[in-house]
């Protein structure tokens, strides 16, 4: 029964339904008539079921046949999307990556587009995207929740062994209301005064 599944056989089947022709489905193979009514007529008997209904010029795939054609295109693109992903391991490239971005420099529209570019470059590569807040990002790339970091503030003091390329810097902008008290104070403001009021901040994840 095991042996009905193999991508041969898959393939076999599939490609006579789309051709309706056993010998057209031969053609496109490079194999023999005989040889992929042979296989159909196995793969019946092993699946106890009529897969084609057969006249002297054309196949036609039954109720049966149908649902199996569906299967099988599934299975099959199976089969091909472990060999792509073999492969690109072989290569040395990461069968998953986990991407951690800083939530100040978060944007969907600019996410997409990272995203776009590596699954074009890696298509079996499975990207997924997270966001933390200042430190939060080192956090997660420290604690094997990462495996890249975008956007992660300033450097850890001993490099933790991680290699990093700056890509530029944020500037922090205070900002009050018009009618603030602050408003009226001489710049630069001193710290002590800027303690006697409430401040909001974005939280740090870390």
């Amino acid at each position: 029964m095991n042996s009905i599944f193999t991508e041969e056989n898959l393939l076999a089947f599939t490609t006579a339904a789309r051709f309706g022709s056993f010998s057209k489905a031969a053609e496109e193979l490079g194999l023999t008539t005989s040889a992929i009514s042979y296989t159909i007529k196995r793969m019946e008997t092993g699946l106890d079921v009529v897969l084609f209904t057969r006249s002297t010029r054309s196949i036609e795939l039954t109720e049966s046949g149908r649902y199996f054609f569906r299967k099988a295109t599934d299975l099959l693109n199976d089969f091909h999307a472990i060999k792509r992903s073999i492969d690109t391991i072989s290569q040395g490239i990461e069968a998953r990556v986990r991407i951690c971005i800083n939530q100040l420099l978060y944007t969907p529209k600019h996410t997409a587009r990272l995203l776009q570019v590596l699954k074009k470059q890696f298509p079996t590569c499975q990207i997924t995207v997270t966001t933390e807040v200042y430190n939060g990002v080192w956090d997660a790339i420290i604690n094997n929740q990462a495996n890249i970091a975008i956007g992660a503030p300033d450097t850890l003091l001993d490099g933790g062994g991680i290699d990093y390329t700056e890509i530029g810097a944020i500037r922090w902008a205070f900002a009050i209301a018009p009618d603030h008290p602050l408003a009226f104070v001489p710049e630069p403001i001193a710290e002590s005064q800027l303690r006697l009021y409430p401040n909001i901040m974005v939280e740090d994840t870390a």
